[in-house]
């Protein structure tokens, strides 16, 4: 069964989200047409929601989509958006004198 031509209901209420880690804060929020991607304290990215990349719905729980390390930490975010089916996070790297786009 494609889950996807099922029509996606918007909630009417708060969600509690399982699989954040517990001991680190959201920082950011960023919402899509159909999915909320999370920046948490330690630069690790997490999301929920409908994947144009796999055919089942993340609503379950919050997955991993970018590992801590890619960024190092929170506070070099300089611009955390997203739009229909992505998420862009702009990093600030004053160490390396640039930046970087993931």
């Amino acid at each position: 069964q494609n889950l996807r031509s099922k029509p996606v209901l918007d909630s009417a209420y708060p969600r509690y989200i399982p699989g954040l880690p517990s001991n680190l804060q959201i920082v950011k929020v960023a919402c899509g047409s159909h999915h909320a991607a999370m920046l948490l304290e330690d630069g690790s990215v997490w999301a929920v929601g409908v994947a144009t990349d796999r055919p089942i719905p993340l609503w379950g729980e919050a997955v991993e989509i970018l590992e801590r390390g890619v960024i190092n930490s929170a506070d070099e975010v300089v611009s955390f958006t997203a739009g229909f089916d992505r998420t862009v996070i702009v990093a600030g790297d004053s160490s390396e004198g640039g930046g970087r786009q993931v």
